[in-house]
């Protein structure tokens, strides 16, 4: 698991790749990563908290394995990744 607020505020992070066995990724793991650009996720995630990625501004590129839990909230939340 990342858990809660886990790299909230890290400034160097650009790219980041969760493989297994990471399932989880809590409230604001990632949030104000203002650098962070990419994101992989891997199939092994099966639940992600809504405000994990607040205020990744920067963030423009997702990748997910095709059919994950991982992609379909992708889906679901990417314009939802507030920066404010």
């Amino acid at each position: 698991a990342i858990g809660a607020y886990a790299f909230d505020n890290c400034k160097g992070i650009k790219k980041m790749y969760i493989f297994e066995p990471v399932r989880y990724i809590g409230s604001g793991a990632l949030r104000n990563c203002k650098a962070l650009e990419y994101l992989y996720l891997s199939e092994s995630i099966l639940c992600i908290e809504k405000d994990a990625l607040y205020g990744c501004a920067k963030l423009k590129d997702i990748n997910t394995v095709e059919e994950s839990y991982a992609q379909s909230w992708v889906e679901e939340n990417k314009a939802s990744f507030p920066t404010e």
